[in-house]
């Protein structure tokens, strides 16, 4: 769903520098509060005028395509996975701001570490990250006497016995390939994973997806798409908003999802909020989990005229006290990703979301079991993945032609790139 932006000014102060930070507008906006009242704080401390614009984060990268091209716009930027490979020639090295919330903050998840320290240098602040488990109505499994499952295979079974039991579509997984659809990445990459697959090889160009693995991956989507989800035509048109109504709705039973759809539950819907449960991110073919982990940081463009006054203002919102006012006014959305907070109360006294901090364990990359690269980031936003699962499940592709033209359009989008001189 396309939230429309919102542009906050703090008082002006003449003479005094405009500093420009941009975010996403996150599916925890109590979040956003939180963060706006710090940065209000930090600029009268300062004298200095801060505009934080947050915006639909599905549009961002166009945007900052067109500033890098311009050489002007935001101070620091919102950037999402491994986007720091992706713009490390335009973005300033925080070797000394990472250095320092380290020592206050502790060691870092390796997803977070590889995500942004790129050749050696710290290209981006890791800033947080947010973990997708099985989401599902308790009562609706209960009825169908059937357990949360533990692996992928149990979730397409207890799809297929829901489904005798009066629910036509209990399980939705968006594949949307118009639209950048977080969910339907992390759900693949779990699935990919577990059958010892990978997109691309550990030179960060070659395309891996010509593999069993891959045709065993299509061929469980299918099995999922039929017995699972009962062939609904729906998830093809769904934004990352999509399977969150669907399970608000009382239609669906099962997600994987963020435990946004729960924080709305018990805000909102008590009672319904009750009904829904929360376990681990299912196991794959092999028997462990994977988890695409979902890893957002903020980075200071090379263009910034106000570098050190950006550096200024990260500081202090990594300031322990500041930091875990901010994550707890997200009630459990955002994560930290420092290895101290696993045993934080937030998520450890809460009776749904036990789970959350856990998930980072088997947390990676999408570059994963390769090292982070910035071909990756490109892949994962051309669309290619969902569109080779889409014509599987939904146009009757073999698996075999389906992941030979996927391999085909990734070897064309990275000779692409690397015409143009990308790295």
């Amino acid at each position: 769903m396309k939230k429309d932006p919102i542009t906050r000014c703090t008082k002006e102060h003449p003479g005094g520098p405009l500093l420009k930070i941009r975010s996403w507008n996150s599916f925890a906006p109590t979040s956003d509060e939180k963060l706006w009242e710090q940065i209000e704080k930090f600029a009268e401390d300062q004298k200095i005028t801060v505009q934080f614009d947050t915006l639909d984060h599905r549009i961002i990268p166009e945007l900052i395509e067109k500033q890098i091209q311009e050489q002007s716009g935001y101070d620091i930027d919102f950037l999402a996975d491994e986007a720091p490979w992706f713009y490390r020639d335009h973005l300033y090295n925080v070797d000394d701001l990472v250095r320092d919330i380290q020592a206050e903050h502790g060691e870092l998840y390796d997803f977070a570490r590889d995500s942004t320290l790129v050749e050696g240098s710290w290209k981006a602040v890791p800033w947080f990250w947010f973990a997708f488990p099985g989401v599902y109505r308790e009562d609706h499994f209960q009825e169908a006497g059937v357990s949360a499952p533990y692996n992928w295979e149990e979730v397409c079974e207890a799809g297929r016995v829901l489904r005798q039991k009066g629910h036509p579509h209990p399980v939705g997984i968006p594949v949307n390939t118009l639209l950048d659809t977080v969910d339907f990445m992390v759900a693949f990459f779990s699935i990919l994973w577990g059958f010892g697959g990978k997109v691309l090889e550990k030179d960060g160009k070659t395309p891996a997806l010509r593999s069993p693995a891959t045709k065993n991956t299509l061929e469980f989507f299918k099995k999922l798409y039929e017995n699972a989800m009962g062939k609904n035509e729906r998830i093809f048109l769904w934004d990352e908003s999509g399977n969150n109504q669907f399970l608000l709705s009382g239609r669906g039973s099962w997600i994987l999802n963020p435990i946004g759809v729960c924080v709305d539950a018990f805000k909102e819907r008590k009672e319904f909020a009750d009904k829904l449960g929360v376990h681990s991110t299912p196991a794959g073919e092999d028997g462990k989990r994977y988890a695409y982990v979902q890893f957002r940081c903020l980075g200071i463009w090379k263009f910034s005229k106000n570098k050190e006054l950006a550096k200024t203002l990260l500081r202090y919102l990594f300031q322990s006290k500041t930091y875990l006012e901010w994550i707890a006014a997200g009630s459990g959305y955002n994560s930290p990703p420092f290895r101290k907070y696993e045993t934080h109360p937030l998520w450890l006294n809460h009776p749904k979301f036990k789970v959350v901090p856990g998930e980072a364990q088997f947390g990676h990359t999408a570059s994963w079991p390769s090292p982070s690269n910035s071909n990756s980031y490109a892949v994962n936003k051309s669309r290619i993945l969902p569109r080779m699962v889409a014509s599987v499940i939904r146009d009757g592709e073999t698996p075999e032609n389906a992941m030979e033209k996927a391999a085909r359009d990734i070897e064309k989008l990275i000779l692409t790139r690397t015409t143009r001189g990308k790295k």
